[in-house]
């Protein structure tokens, strides 16, 4: 009775080991790669820069992206001011939630546009996004580009206070990431 199946599953086997085979899987060139974020408070504004991210984008058999995946340490993020930093690293409860990351759910390309829906884990908290950013390709290789903006209360992060103030609530996120 068990030997009835194998032939379908050999079958089922060779299926995704072909379908496999169309996608190609790009990998993130770091050196060449960045996530920015930008913070403000009344009295001053900041930013942070983490150059070290992890990903990978997955195309089809037309060079078209259909995945992607994106994961960041929270530690490798520097904004030039070790105490704010650290304390950001507090916030986000990093020693439980190091990374922030990000997975989508489905792309959508039009020319030198590309929208990207899925979602973004950060604190330990999943939520939908969808992202539009630029796109640009060659022949061996795919740079994503652009801005958008992330809300902190989205994600049930406490804003720090300094002089009775909270920081703003919106954190502008800036992206160049580079795959081969």
């Amino acid at each position: 009775m068990k030997l009835k199946f194998l032939p379908y599953c050999l079958l089922l086997l060779a299926f995704v080991q072909a379908f496999g085979q169309n996608q190609k899987k790009l990998q993130l060139v770091q050196s060449d790669s960045y996530l920015t974020y930008d913070a403000e408070h009344f009295t001053h504004k900041w930013s942070g820069t983490n150059d070290k991210p992890k990903g990978v984008l997955v195309l089809d058999e037309n060079n078209s992206p259909t995945q992607i995946a994106v994961t960041a340490a929270l530690t490798d993020f520097n904004s030039q001011n070790a105490n704010r930093d650290a304390h950001a690293l507090e916030i986000l409860n990093a020693l439980i939630h190091a990374n922030v990351r990000f997975y989508s759910s489905s792309i959508v390309v039009d020319e030198s546009e590309i929208t990207f829906s899925g979602y973004i884990e950060l604190a330990g908290k999943k939520v939908e996004k969808t992202i539009p950013l630029r796109i640009e390709t060659s022949t061996d290789q795919v740079q994503i580009k652009g801005t958008f903006e992330v809300k902190l209360s989205d994600f049930d992060i406490p804003r720090p206070s300094f002089l009775l103030k909270k920081v703003k609530d919106e954190i502008q996120l800036t992206v160049l990431l580079n795959f081969k």
